[in-house]
């Protein structure tokens, strides 16, 4: 799973670089929607099959807090690793040598990996709004 946000966030910033003045904000925005909406699908689908409850049972009164709460808590928590992990160093000395020379590079164009990162934040945030 970390190689292949990795590689995500490598082919995303040079994506960005060639049209952001920011690269880096931009991989990692869209870096930390998709594993926060990964995240939190699994969280939701483990306590509705382990245990059998919904997050909105949790507080019967308010049933959104806990469910806003878990999204920010995840998504904060997500978005701090990534910023701290994924600096401009890291990525010009670790990644660059790392995937530089991967056969994905010409086969998986760059706008695809824009388009599956925005695809796994929507289509696993409709899924755990079903499951809950």
């Amino acid at each position: 799973m970390r190689k292949l946000i990795d590689y995500t966030f490598y082919r995303l910033y040079y994506v960005y670089k060639m049209k952001d003045p920011a690269p880096l904000a931009s991989a990692r925005m869209l870096v930390v929607l998709a594993v926060t909406a990964l995240i939190y699908f699994t969280c939701t689908l483990a306590l509705k099959v382990v245990f059998n409850i919904s997050i909105l049972d949790i507080h019967p009164n308010n049933p959104k807090l806990p469910l806003m709460t878990c999204i920010f808590g995840i998504g904060g928590i997500v978005y701090w690793r990534i910023t701290r992990k994924y600096t401009e160093k890291y990525v010009s000395t670790i990644l660059t040598p790392k995937f530089q020379g991967s056969k994905y590079n010409k086969r998986v164009k760059g706008w695809m990996i824009i388009v599956a990162c925005l695809l796994c934040f929507f289509v696993l945030g409709i899924s755990a709004s079903v499951i809950v």
